[in-house]
């Protein structure tokens, strides 16, 4: 429940505008109730009001480009150049850009259409695990402490592989994500994920948890004595 995960949206009323205080960013870092892709084995959403808790407590959010704090600042919560609230919607912010290069360049990059998603950082506290129509596992986040929201050129929910994995779970998968798993392994296939590993569909899974690989043994262990049965029957 502790680790950190990130989500990337398409953007949703992400633009620029120009105010009095110069220009103002603004967009959903993440909508409720919208069902993600495959991220490996299940699908995901944000619960209205998972992010009630955390945004009363006043926290300290941050604005970033493509979630990399070393690139600068477009906005923090605590300094007030960065305002974030939960409507009906989603979770909605205001970031003032400051007059930088990064902030300029960012400005000129979602007015292009350049940058045309946007993102959170968060850590789950709280979540609930379900089936749809299909028997697919899904999870629902229902509270969540957010540390970041970010804009990015990345596609909204890009092809589950590897790479996405650790960028969405960068300390590894949160630990409510094996809790689903009723037998208590971290392999990822959807079979694994409802608890199901003796019918494992991963055929690379190496988790030492799963039972999947000596069950494939056992079955084929199992057809080999069949067959040799019939023959001398």
């Amino acid at each position: 429940m502790n680790k950190r995960e990130f989500r990337y949206v398409a953007a949703r009323e992400l633009r620029v505008t120009q105010t009095d205080k110069g220009k103002l960013l603004s967009g959903y870092a993440a909508v409720y109730n919208s069902r993600s892709c495959d991220l490996g084995g299940f699908t995901e959403q944000i619960a209205p009001g998972a992010f009630t808790r955390c945004l009363a407590s006043s926290p300290d959010i941050s604005c970033l480009h493509e979630h990399d704090p070393r690139q600068g600042l477009l906005g923090r919560t605590t300094s007030g150049t960065l305002r974030v609230k939960s409507d009906d919607t989603g979770l909605i912010f205001e970031c003032d850009l400051p007059a930088t290069t990064l902030g300029n360049d960012v400005a000129v990059s979602v007015d292009r259409g350049d940058l045309a998603g946007c993102s959170f950082g968060f850590y789950c506290r709280m979540d609930n695990w379900s089936k749809d129509q299909d028997g697919n596992p899904i999870r629902t986040v229902v509270d969540a402490d957010v540390f970041d929201v970010t804009v990015t050129s990345m596609p909204a929910y890009e092809a589950t592989n590897v790479s996405l994995r650790s960028k969405m779970f960068p300390d590894g998968i949160p630990a409510a994500r094996a809790a689903a798993n009723a037998n208590g392994c971290e392999c990822l296939c959807p079979e694994c994920v409802a608890g199901d590993c003796e019918d494992c569909s991963d055929d690379d899974c190496n988790d030492p948890e799963c039972r999947c690989q000596q069950q494939r043994c056992d079955r084929l262990l199992a057809a080999v004595l069949e067959r040799r049965r019939l023959r001398w029957s």
